[in-house]
């Protein structure tokens, strides 16, 4: 089966093609079928590679300071698609001191171990 993805972290337009015929779907291939400015040049894993990265931040925002929701901090991609984030004013910089050790264990759990680091090293905290 055939879907259409918009990350809400670009403008692009990904084709996925998954496989339902067993427990669970399974991505079987995607691409960029309308590449935004900022990926003209790069493939459909970037896209979802960001938008992991992006999710996965906030979701480990939210597990250190769970007073705050995903949707009170602000994040942003710079030219150099490092990830920006500005947790919500209140968390207090004792909680963030874990970050980005928390974030490449939540990302190696979706991502190869080696691109969880690397993707972890480009967020950066405002």
């Amino acid at each position: 089966m055939t879907q259409h993805w918009r990350p809400d972290t670009c403008g692009c337009v990904v084709e996925q093609l998954y496989d339902y015929s067993g427990t669970e779907p399974v991505l079987t291939s995607q691409r960029i079928v309308s590449a935004c400015a900022d990926h003209i040049n790069s493939g459909a894993a970037d896209v979802y590679e960001e938008n992991v990265s992006k999710n996965m931040a906030l979701w480990v925002l939210a597990k250190l300071h769970p007073e705050r929701t995903v949707h009170e901090h602000e994040w942003k991609f710079a030219g150099d698609r490092t990830l920006w984030l500005r947790p919500h004013r209140d968390v207090p910089k004792a909680a963030l001191r874990d970050f980005v050790a928390e974030l490449e264990r939540a990302m190696a759990a979706v991502l190869p171990e080696e691109r969880a680091a690397a993707l972890a090293r480009r967020v950066r905290l405002a």
